[in-house]
This record gives C-alpha cells, structure tokens and sequence, in this order.
C-alpha cells in the first residue's frame, strides 16, 4: 500500500495510543520501532507536501495551528512554522500553546518544531510539560529540552568571560525540607547563571585564578519567595517564584533585583508518588530561575558600571 493511500489520521492517532505495558518483552522493541518508523514516515510526508501545496503566511499558519478542525491541519501548521525559523513572540507562543493541544501528535510536532525553531525562550514551557500523559509526546519534550540547552550553550562558547558571579546566601521562605530545597536553588541558579554568555561563576570557598584577575565581580544573593502546591481539575500543579539581588562588590551596595516565575503540572494520579512529586518541583524551580535569568545580562551589566 501506498502511503499517500494510508488514513493519515490513524497512522499518526495510533502512535500515540496504546500502551506497550501488556505486550510481551520480545516483542516490545519490534512495535516500538515500527511506531517510530510509522512516526518518520508520516513527518516526511506531512514535510514533503509543504512543497506541493501553497505556503500559507505565518500569520495564517497560526490561525491554522490555534483554530484548526482537523488535528491533521493543525500538525502540519506546527512543523511548517518551525520550518519558518522566524522566532517572533508570535510565532514561538503560538507553539508553546499548542503543547496543550487535545491531540498528542500536535503537541508533539509543536515540542519538535520549537526545537527547530531553536529559541532558548521555550525552555520554561516545554520544562512545564515533561510530564505529558503520552510518552512520545514526553520523549520529544525532552529531546527538544535538550537540544535548546545545548545551542544556548554552544552560542555562550567563544565569548570571553565579562563579568564574574559570586553566589551568595539563598534564603527559603517557602516549603518545607529546607536544606534540600537551598542545595537545589543553589545548583540550578549556578548552572544557570554559568549558561550566560561573558558569565562566569565563581566556585565556592576558591579564589579567581589569574587570568579572570581583573574582572568585575558581581555578588548576587537570592530568595525563593513561592513554592507551593495546588490543585487544579484534574492536574496538581507546584509553581514556584525566586528573586535575585545584586550586589556591586567590594561594597555590597544593592544595585539590581531580577525575578521570576513558573509553574509545572502533572497528573493528579502522580500526587501518590514522591518521586513524581520531586521531579515536578524540581521542574517548577528550574522554569522559574530560567523566568529571572532573562533579565539578569542587563542587571549584571548594571552592577559593573
């Protein structure tokens, strides 16, 4: 049989459904890779056809992927707007909606077609939805995560340190087991802060090494002011808030604050499982750093004036 001869709606419904929890173990690997060659398959038809139809404009490929009737329409919207590689606000909040789609194989083409697209931005968002009920949709969500960290990573090498950061006190004022939340606040904002180009973090209890000398150092001391819990339908939800503060050495005089915001979501059958509990607050923590590490280039410029 053909392939333009396949329903395209089964094909692509059908990888997304179904649970391989009762298949026998010899044959899981086999179905799982006749999904994936089905999934490739159906991608490079949906991909093959932009080129025989006309192309919409991406105003137009938005309305289609927000408004669409057919889940098929607003599949090939996603993956034509990730092909665009134009990543206005428009372009990558009309993906980031879409990973709410009803639909698991559009949410999983907008996770593909924000990793595509390559903006950094869409980490949080795409972070807020690692815990999606389909595990294709989940695997590209991750795949996707990883790829943006990766490009934000290679476009900061290169650029010479600017500017040296001092982590200094983070305090709680929300959740419980304390220590533990400090020590994650504390690797995440260190790792993050180290992701900024012409930043470099400084180790604890060490000294610069000669050849970072004569750079500025800015100590930044944080507050995580927000992490709760919450209900909402049927998914729990953790959001978390963090603010930092800048502090212009040797003096420590404050001269900028940063925040921000994030929430995370997950089933409400995950709420029995203090693992999934953990990796949703982690998630939370993780989206609401990244949220206030936006504006941290111009306060740290700021602080070195």
């Amino acid at each position: 049989m053909f392939l333009h001869e396949l329903d395209l709606e089964d094909l692509i419904s059908g990888l997304f459904s179904g649970s391989l929890e009762d298949t026998p173990s010899e044959l899981r690997i086999h179905v799982s890779m006749k999904r994936f060659f089905a999934w490739a398959m159906a991608c490079c038809f949906l991909l093959g056809s932009l080129s025989a139809t006309a192309r919409p404009g991406v105003r137009s490929l938005i309305k289609q992927l927000e408004d669409g009737p057919d889940f098929r329409v607003r599949l090939q919207a996603a993956l034509r707007l990730g092909k665009t590689r134009r990543s206005t606000s428009q372009v990558r909040n009309a993906l980031i909606e879409a990973l709410s789609d009803h639909h698991a194989a559009v949410r999983a083409a907008a996770a593909a077609a924000l990793k595509v697209l390559g903006d950094a931005r869409a980490i949080p968002a795409l972070i807020e939805h690692r815990k999606d009920s389909s595990p294709s949709v989940r695997s590209q969500v991750k795949a996707s995560i990883k790829a943006l960290r990766e490009k934000k990573k290679d476009g900061a090498k290169g650029v010479p340190p600017r500017v040296m950061v001092r982590l200094g006190k983070i305090r709680i004022t929300s959740g419980k087991r304390v220590n533990l939340l400090r020590r994650a606040v504390e690797r995440v904002s260190k790792r993050q802060f180290g992701d900024l180009p012409g930043v470099k973090v400084m180790a604890s209890k060490r000294r610069r090494s000669a050849s970072h000398a004569d750079l500025p150092v800015v100590l930044v001391t944080g507050r995580l002011s927000r992490l709760k819990q919450s209900r909402q339908g049927r998914s729990v939800v953790y959001s978390a808030r963090i603010e930092y503060v800048m502090h212009q050495m040797p003096g420590q005089n404050i001269v900028g604050k940063i925040s921000g915001s994030a929430s995370a979501h997950g089933s409400a059958a995950e709420m029995g499982s203090r693992e999934k509990m953990e990796e949703l607050q982690q998630a939370a923590l993780e989206a609401a750093i990244h949220s206030a590490l936006r504006n941290a280039p111009q306060a740290l410029a700021a602080a070195t004036r």
